[in-house]
């Protein structure tokens, strides 16, 4: 069953509005823009990464600084769909989120990493995105 909160979550990544961009460090460096007044569904940003360590930590580059007070609403979601706890945190110049597992994912799991609400210091929205991953076997 999934739990309602997070029902509520990923029904709420289905539209949004964006000017702003990122991407995430791994194998590839795909990024996510969109313009003004543009609605959109949810972002995939890549194709899932497979063998992720257990304690792999996630750097995501945006294109402009953003608002620490939303960063609340990024959330790794395991297959079960019940958040795992992790530290969050940005760069002095607030362009790079750190995403710092409080402890080792499962072995042998799925988890999209969601990334919505999340604004520039000015204000502006990025899209709804995510991207998933398999951790090793």
């Amino acid at each position: 069953m999934i739990n309602k909160k997070f029902k509520k979550l990923i029904i709420a990544v289905v539209t949004g509005v964006s000017i702003m961009g990122m991407s995430v460090t791994h194998t590839t460096n795909n990024k996510v823009y969109a313009e003004a007044g543009n609605t959109v569904r949810s972002v995939k940003i890549c194709n899932t990464i497979q063998n992720v360590k257990l304690d792999k930590p996630w750097k995501i580059h945006f294109n402009r600084p953003v608002n620490p007070n939303t960063l609340k609403h990024i959330f790794v979601i395991p297959e079960n769909y019940s958040a795992a706890k992790m530290q969050i945190s940005t760069s002095k110049d607030r362009r790079t989120v750190y995403i710092i597992p409080s402890c080792h994912y499962l072995r042998n799991h799925n988890y999209t990493v969601l990334i919505y609400n999340v604004q520039s210091a000015r204000g502006e929205k990025l899209k709804p995105s995510y991207f998933t991953f398999r951790t090793m076997r």
